[in-house]
């Protein structure tokens, strides 16, 4: 049966667990789990107490000491419901959960070298009965014991109290959370794990431990991850007054992990791709993916932890807020325009494709059938976005303020969206009723752009409209308030109007400039102000002036990609280069940007993904045919350009990842590719000296690729020599799994279909079947799309094989499936196809069910 969750229906606590006592007794095969809580009724209600319990097989059950009769309490498959209890009571349990068997990777289960938990967002019901939402904090007290050689590393949530041996073969380790938390924060770690340690003094010169724990001998891979620990305690302080406030600091990287990592107190679970890095197994992007990821959870100590959400329809209080102080980390660290056109390539890609489909739901969702299926770009980017547009209409201080308000007045709570903002509004002195509708509307809104210069008057006018397409749910839409950061250029560059932020909050208003001495050049949108699309007329000449003489970053590249888009679209027929690419890629190639991470950028082509949402009807294979045409016309007509470019570049050192080296090996590779394109000839063999001579996994990978994309014999060779180089390491080996799924080939599915047989492809490994199955559906448009519809057979197969394993990744699979509706034939009815037989399968999990329903319609 389904069940909707609604927000309006939201109900408090009838009872509070302030208080509970763990005791594991570990095994892989079977764990028991003793837990003592204190119950207090807080209301006046005869009703039952109802809590969360999935999976657990009852052993005993006592209040205040006394064995319950049968009568007493009834166990259900999804809570065990208790009648009679008096105001103030102790509650315990005893049940039995079995770790090996649990593939769903919820709660607590076995992996390679131990035991490992993932609680968020209602993993804990499958450890112990509890009040498994996120409004009942408590502290927690935990016991472990284990068998010493089995687990000799026991681990749990805040302070280690004691450990020692039982002396009969056991061993054991008491922790003591001094926060009270949601259960969805619990953690357990153990294993046979090797650590690196380090300590941090905070500002108020308190010593904190550090350790970073993984398989043993994968801890000589954990150094990287140690300083970025380092980096984000640093920032923290210093941007939001942030201090950490245990004794300790743990990681642990464990290789089945279905998310990214998770930001439990005092002890952050990571999926081992986020943890573990060297010049020899990681790229470029895998380090900075580390240091990101381990500052986004490191961040929410503060906010997640010590302020949490009080139901899951509020989920992006805690994810928005910390993906924007990410944000802001990372920017701190590195070009602070790579890194933000960076993470708006991210959100134009796939947030906004997710807005326009079946599954679009407002920043705070109204309902929900399965809250796994709500851990989307929604929540964390466009979230993201809220907040920063916060910060512009309020300023930094303000916006400062306000956040120095809202973790001192809701310290140790759960708290809501509504909460956030009214903090910013008691920091700034500001109404921002208006704003609360960002939080509450679904949709990506339109602006559309309209100038009028008066030469007699020398003044400028500017009209921008909005509107809010409808979205599931919500057809009628409400004008947005929305920061639109601009300034005026003049025709040889500088300013004639500084920048300034517009805020429009009416379906069309006009805004008037007197005082321009002559037309301007309208740079709109600035650093991305608001999660907007813009419409605009904008001439090749001007757009050419914002290009080369604009100071914002993502100006200059947005527009070049509007110029890219309307010329890959205006004829795909045409095999030539489009004029207005032509005139901005020599405008690039001769100016010869500073930054090369910045050039890099400009000079990729839009991905597939952007580009489909501007084709009607969609045809993927089509519309990747015109980007290969256009990349190796390109290629041809500055071969001698991008040639200098990949001499200048090549070999960056990597001793350490600074953001220069990183740049320079960024726009390399973009050269080398156009190269290869253009003339693959003459660059394979080029590519083949580069890979043989790799002195990093970033030259290694990007020569792969290229090889493997071309195919033959040389790609065959290069991908042996990858293996046997690589075979022992799970994460370099994603890499190889990835690289051939991705592929721009026409027999990509039958090698994928190859590659699930392979004897290291595992379907209980989330990172495997991402990195094939994932990548081929997501990350290889024209395979994927083929006409005789074998991709979407594969990724059908896929889903209903894994949905009885592992639900949460299966659906994570469906995405490429709920676009179905914007394709042309024959990928319309293929795609319906696959997808009335998924809906028709038996047994099929909430979470699947609740995608597919909505897809189908």
């Amino acid at each position: 049966m389904t069940v909707v969750h609604k927000r309006l229906d939201y109900r408090p606590l009838e009872y509070r667990i302030p208080e509970i006592h763990l005791l594991f007794g570990l095994g892989h095969e079977e764990t028991r789990v003793t837990s003592r809580m204190l119950v207090q009724r807080i209301t006046e209600t005869q009703q039952p107490l109802i809590l969360d319990g999935v999976g657990i097989a009852l052993e005993s059950l006592k209040v205040d000491g006394r064995t319950l009769a049968a009568h007493a309490y009834e166990l259900l498959p999804d809570r065990l419901v208790i009648q009679g209890l008096p105001e103030t009571c102790e509650v315990e349990t005893v049940g039995t959960i079995r770790p090996a068997e649990n593939t769903r990777l919820e709660g607590l289960y076995a992996s390679r070298n131990g035991l490992f938990t993932q609680c968020e967002p209602e993993g804990f019901r499958r450890i112990s009965w509890f009040l498994d939402r996120p409004d009942n904090l408590a502290r927690f007290f935990v016991r472990i014991e284990g068998d010493k050689d089995r687990y000799p590393v026991l681990l749990s949530n805040g302070n280690p109290v004691e450990e020692g041996d039982l002396g009969d073969g056991r061993r054991f380790a008491v922790w003591n959370d001094p926060f009270p938390k949601p259960s969805y924060l619990f953690a357990l770690v153990a294993g046979k794990l090797a650590c690196i340690e380090d300590t941090f003094q905070t500002k108020s010169a308190r010593n904190v431990r550090l350790r970073v724990y993984a398989v043993p001998g994968d801890e000589v891979r954990c150094h990287h991850a140690m300083r970025s620990i380092r980096q984000a305690m640093v920032w923290d302080e210093k941007a939001y007054g942030r201090e950490y406030d245990l004794d300790v600091f743990n990681v642990v990287a464990v290789e089945d992990f279905n998310v990214g990592a998770m930001e439990n107190k005092g002890l952050n679970i990571f999926n081992s791709k986020y943890v573990l890095a060297d010049s020899e197994t990681a790229t470029d992007a895998d380090f900075l993916g580390i240091t990101r990821t381990i500052g986004h959870e490191y961040f929410h100590n503060w906010s997640g932890d010590r302020v949490t959400c009080r139901d899951w329809f509020q989920l992006s209080l805690k994810e928005g807020f910390t993906v924007f102080r990410e944000q802001q980390f990372m920017e701190s660290l590195v070009s602070p325009g790579v890194q933000r056109i960076g993470d708006i390539r991210t959100l134009r890609a796939y947030q906004f494709a997710e807005d326009a489909g079946p599954m679009a739901h407002p920043v705070r969702p109204d309902s929900y059938e399965e809250i796994n299926n709500f851990y989307t770009m929604t929540i964390y980017e466009k979230g993201a976005e809220v907040i920063r547009m916060l910060r512009t209409l309020l300023g930094a201080e303000a916006f400062r303020t306000g956040c120095d308000l809202y973790f001192s007045m809701h310290d140790g709570k759960a708290v809501t969206c509504d909460d956030f903002v009214r903090a910013m509004e008691l920091g700034s002195g500001r109404d921002l009723s208006a704003f609360r509708l960002w939080y509450s509307q679904a949709g990506k809104p339109e602006v559309t752009v309209e100038e009028n210069y008066n030469v007699d008057q020398k003044s400028y006018s500017l009209t921008l409209k909005q509107k809010v397409p409808p979205t599931p749910g919500q057809d009628d839409k409400s004008p947005m308030p929305i920061p639109v950061s601009m300034a005026l250029l003049g025709p040889e560059g500088g300013f004639l109007v500084r920048p300034q932020v517009l805020l429009l909050d009416a379906a069309e208003q006009n805004f008037y400039f007197p005082n321009v001495g002559e037309k301007p050049i309208l740079s709109i949108l600035r650093g991305f102000s608001a999660p907007v699309e813009l419409v605009r007329n904008l001439s090749l000449q001007d757009a050419l002036v914002i290009l080369g003489q604009d100071d914002d970053a993502f100006s200059r590249w947005d527009v070049l990609q509007a110029i890219l888009i309307r010329a890959l679209l205006s004829d795909m027929d045409d095999d030539g280069l489009p004029e207005d690419v032509r005139a901005c890629f020599a405008q690039l190639l001769e100016r010869r940007e500073e930054d090369p991470g910045l050039l890099a950028l400009l000079l990729s082509l839009p991905e597939s993904h952007v580009l489909s949402g501007a084709m009607v009807p969609v045809d993927m294979p089509r519309l990747v045919a015109r980007l290969r045409k256009v990349r190796s016309e390109i290629g041809r007509k500055f071969a001698g350009e991008f040639e200098k470019l990949w001499q200048e570049n090549r070999g960056a050192p990597m001793q350490d990842i600074s953001p220069a080296d990183v740049s320079r090996r960024q726009v390399a590779h973009v050269a080398l590719g156009y190269l290869v394109a253009g003339n693959p000839e003459t660059w394979l063999s080029h590519v083949e000296k580069y890979f043989e001579a790799s002195a990093n996994m970033t030259e290694r990978l990007a020569a792969l690729a290229l090889l493997v994309e071309a195919g033959g014999p040389p790609a065959e060779k290069a991908l042996e020599a990858f293996y046997t180089r690589h075979k022992g390491d799970a994460g370099t080996l994603d890499k190889w799994f990835s690289v051939q799924a991705r592929a721009d080939r026409p027999d990509a599915a039958d090698v994928v279909l190859k590659l699930l047989a392979h004897p290291d492809f595992c379907w209980r490994n989330p990172n495997r079947v991402r990195s094939l199955v994932g990548v081929f559906s997501q990350g290889n448009p024209a395979a994927f799309h083929a006409p005789d519809g074998a991709g979407y057979r594969l990724l059908a197969d896929a889903i209903l094989k894994l949905d009885g394993m592992n639900p949460q990744i299966s659906a994570r699979l469906m995405e490429p499936f709920t676009h179905w509706r914007k394709h042309a034939e024959p990928y319309y009815s293929g795609m319906q196809k696959e997808l009335e037989r998924i809906a028709g399968h038996d047994g099929l999990s909430a979470n699947v069910r609740e995608i597919v329903s909505k897809t189908l319609g």
